[in-house]
C-alpha cells in the first residue's frame, strides 16, 4: 500500500477539541503501559527504571512491551473512534497520539529529576520506532471503514510462527550493562557530592562514624529519586491545605507541622543513627556486611519493600566503599570506628 504523505501530514480536520481529546487518550495509555509495567514480574524479563543495575534478560521482551504496548492500544482506541461515528473526527492525524505518549513519558522523566538515568539512544529508538508504526497504522485507518479482521485476513499462520520463533531466540540474547552501570553511578556519585555540600554539616553534626554517614546519603538519594523537588513542592502545598500528618523534606520525615529540606535532614539523622546502633549492636561479633546491614536499618526507616531496601544497600555499599574498599571484612567494631573529616574529606 502507498502511503500518501501529503494526506498524512494534512491538518485541515485538526482542531483544538481534536487535540486536547487526544492528549487525553495519550495520558490514559501512558498510565496503562506504566500499569502494566509494574505488574510485570521483573524476573520476567520486564525492566523498570530503578538506581540499581538489572540485567536485561530478555531484550526481545522489553523491545516489544515498550513499543507495542502503546501501539496495541492506540489501535484500540482507533478502533472505537471508527465504531462510533461520532467520534470518526478524533481520528484525524490520530499518530500524534503516540507523540504525546512519550512527551508524558519524557515529562515524567524531567519531574522526577531521573534525566541522567536515562539511555536515550534506547529512548530515541522507541520513539521512532513507534512513531513510525503509528503513521504507517494512520494511513491503513484512514482507507478502509474497520480495522478489525476479516476472515480472508487471517492467514498466513505460518509466518506467525517465524515471529515467535525469532522472538524466543531473541530473548536469549543478553545486553551489555556497562553503560548502564556508568550512567546510574554517575547519577548516584553526582547526587551524593550535590547533597554533601548542601546538608554536609547537619549530616556530620549527627553521625557517630563514617557507616551513619554514608547510610543517610543513601537513603537521602532514594528518597530523593522517589519524590522529586517538584513533587515535594506538591506534598508542602498539599499539607498547606489539609493540615494533616504525611511525610514532607528531601527526607520524607512524618510530621505534623512544616518542616524544610535542612529540618528534615537533621531528623531523619538522628533516626538512622538510632537505628544502626540497634543493629550494630544485634551484630556484635560478626563479620560486618555492609549492604546487608544498610538493608535492615532502610526496613526500620521506611518500612519499605525489597526494593526499596536493595536500592539503598547497593548505594552505601558504593559509596562506602568509595572511602574503604575493604570494609566488608572489617568487624562491626572496626567498621564503627572509623570517622569522616568533613572538611578535609579524608578518613581519620
Amino acid at each position: 500500500m502507498e502511503i500518501i504523505w501529503i494526506e498524512i501530514f494534512d491538518f485541515s480536520q485538526y482542531s483544538f477539541v481534536v487535540a486536547i481529546v487526544q492528549i487525553f487518550v495519550a495520558g490514559i495509555i501512558f498510565y496503562i503501559t506504566n500499569w502494566l509495567g509494574g505488574h510485570t514480574p521483573i524476573d520476567k524479563g520486564y525492566v523498570t527504571l530503578s538506581l540499581i543495575v538489572e540485567d536485561d534478560t530478555m531484550p526481545a521482551f522489553n523491545f516489544v512491551f515498550k513499543t507495542l504496548t502503546p501501539l496495541v492500544l492506540y489501535l484500540l482506541f482507533l478502533a472505537l473512534f471508527q465504531y462510533f461515528k461520532g467520534l470518526s473526527v478524533l481520528i484525524a492525524n490520530s499518530y500524534l497520539i503516540i507523540a504525546y505518549y512519550w512527551l508524558y513519558r519524557l515529562a515524567y522523566y524531567i519531574i522526577h529529576n531521573v534525566l541522567g538515568l536515562i539511555n536515550w539512544v534506547v529512548f530515541g529508538m522507541y520513539v521512532i520506532v513507534t512513531l513510525g508504526i503509528s503513521i504507517w497504522l494512520y494511513s491503513i485507518v484512514e482507507t478502509v471503514d474497520s480495522i478489525f479482521p476479516s476472515i480472508e485476513s487471517l492467514r498466513d499462520q505460518l509466518w506467525i510462527l517465524i515471529a515467535i520463533f525469532v522472538y524466543q531466540i531473541l530473548n536469549k540474547l543478553e545486553m551489555n550493562r556497562n553503560d548502564s552501570e556508568k550512567r546510574k553511578e554517575k547519577y548516584i556519585f553526582s547526587r551524593y557530592k550535590q547533597f554533601k555540600i548542601k546538608y554536609g554539616r547537619i549530616v556530620s553534626a549527627n553521625s557517630e562514624c563514617l557507616v551513619d554517614e554514608c547510610l543517610i546519603y543513601a537513603i537521602m538519594i532514594v528518597e530523593n529519586y522517589n519524590r522529586s523537588p517538584f513533587i515535594r513542592q506538591i506534598e508542602k502545598i498539599k499539607f498547606l491545605l489539609t493540615k494533616k500528618k504525611m511525610s514532607l523534606g528531601i527526607m520524607q520525615v512524618k510530621t505534623v507541622s512544616m518542616i524544610t529540606n535542612e529540618q528534615s535532614v537533621e531528623i531523619a539523622s538522628k533516626m538512622i543513627v538510632s537505628y544502626r546502633k540497634i543493629i550494630c549492636k544485634e551484630e556484635d561479633g560478626y563479620d560486618f556486611y555492609p549492604s546487608w546491614s544498610a538493608r535492615k536499618v532502610a526496613n526500620k526507616y521506611n518500612g519499605g519493600n525489597d526494593k526499596y531496601n536493595d536500592e539503598v544497600g547497593v548505594i552505601f555499599e558504593q559509596i562506602i566503599e568509595h572511602y574503604v574498599p575493604n570494609i566488608s571484612n572489617m568487624s562491626v567494631k572496626e567498621a564503627i570506628s572509623i570517622k569522616l573529616d568533613f572538611e578535609n574529606n579524608e578518613i581519620k
